[in-house]
Formats: structure tokens, sequence, C-alpha cells
């Protein structure tokens, strides 16, 4: 199993900007070093080792590199940060602009279960477009993709064309007939669980002979299409 190490980049007040995983730093000068594991907590770092997001509503570091270890900042330091905030030289539409582009440089640290909240936050998938590992996109209708492989895209190489490149986020359920899992092109599917086709409105089971259930696979398809080789009608399982 790999050892992930964990990395935070500080400014001159030990405040934490930003975090990362051993996994997408290719360099590591001017960070700093502050844990290792494995699992996606240090995978993933970006969006799991903290217990809440790295900066508050108003953009200030919440954490803090004490004596080696990262703790939550106390409510007195972040109010002094916020006071000490410049008054804006701009007028209400360049804050809102601001604000915009913070809030998506932001949202590419939260979760899938809180990324599926927002999805007005990402941008739409482009050619033409270097992507890192983990970057989210959207696509026209709404659906979310998370980068599985750093890469420049290119026209073809849409994120539910190329399930090696993008991985579907969707909404956490249970898998079961009554709570079917929304089903997109480039997702994964679990053996012996039941998806929803987005363009039928039909429940599918997915199955395939010599496959035992709790299996994976990554499909650019939808059940509707891949009937007899992937998928079973529910009500014919």
């Amino acid at each position: 199993m790999d050892i992930y190490i964990v990395y935070i980049r500080v400014d001159s007040s030990n405040r934490v900007l930003e975090i990362n995983s051993s996994a997408f730093l290719a360099d590591t000068e001017g960070w700093t070093q502050i844990d290792e594991g494995w699992g996606d907590k240090y995978h993933h770092a970006q969006g799991n080792y903290l217990d809440g997001p790295l900066y508050t509503e108003d953009g200030i570091p919440r954490y803090k590199l004490d004596r080696g270890r990262v703790v939550e900042r106390t409510e007195e330091e972040i109010a002094a940060d916020l006071a000490a905030m410049p008054e804006p030289e701009h007028g209400p539409q360049e804050q809102m602009q601001a604000a915009v582009r913070l809030a998506r440089m932001q949202a590419q640290s939260l979760p899938d279960a809180q990324a599926l909240e927002v999805p007005e936050l990402y941008g739409l998938w482009a050619a033409d477009t270097a992507y890192t590992e983990q970057y989210i996109v959207r696509r026209p209708g709404g659906q979310l993709y998370r980068c599985q492989q750093a890469h420049t895209s290119q026209t073809g190489w849409e994120p539910e064309n190329t399930p090696a490149l993008w991985v579907a986020i969707n909404q956490s359920s249970a898998g079961t007939l009554e709570d079917p899992i929304p089903a997109a092109r480039g997702m994964e599917y679990q053996y012996g669980l039941y998806y929803l086709d987005p363009e039928d409105s039909h429940t599918y089971r997915c199955a395939r002979t010599g496959e035992a259930e709790g299996g994976t696979v990554i499909l650019q398809y939808l059940p509707h299409e891949l009937v007899g080789q992937y998928f079973e009608e529910a009500d014919k399982a």
C-alpha cells in the first residue's frame, strides 16, 4: 500500500495557504511536510485531510502551523485578520467578480458530496486546456467530472468519452432498486448495484457473467446502451 506525504504552504505568519499530497507535487520546494499515511485522507489531502475548508467565507485562512502541527486558528485571530483587510477599492461589480473567482478556486478542494451542492461554481470543460489531477469540471446539463490524470484536453476527449482521464461525480445513493444511483457516462459502476438511466428513466442492475458483486468498472456508456453486456433491466432481474 502506497504511503503519501501531506504538505502545506504557509505565509510569514504560519497561516496555512495550501495543502497537497506527494501524489500530486512534483516539486516540494517551499512546502512543509506535516504528516504521512495511506488512504484518501493522505492521497487526496486537498479535500480530505483537514476537518473543514481551508478558508473562511471571507477568504481568511482557518488553519496555522503551530510547533509542527496544523491547528485551527482562534476566532480572535481570524477576526483580527478580517479587521486588517483593506477596504475594497472596486465597485460592487468588481467585488462580485472577485468573490466568484475566489469561490471557484476554493470549490476545487471540496469533497464530492459538497461539490454536487454547488455545480455552478465549476467551469465548463474546454478543449486545448491543461487539466491537473483532481481538477473538477462541469458539462452541459450540470454533470461534474473529476480529472484522474493530468493532460491537455482536445476535441473528442470530452469527459464522458474518456473514462481513463475523467470520472463522473454523482450524488450518494444506496444503489438499491428503491434508491438507484443516477448513471452518467464515464462513471464507475459497481456490480450488483442499481442505476437510474437519465435518458430513458429506467432502472438497471449492473451485472456481467463471471464478475462478482462488489467489483467495479468504468464505462463511457449509459446502462440502456449495454443491456445484456453490463446491465440487466431491473424488472427482468
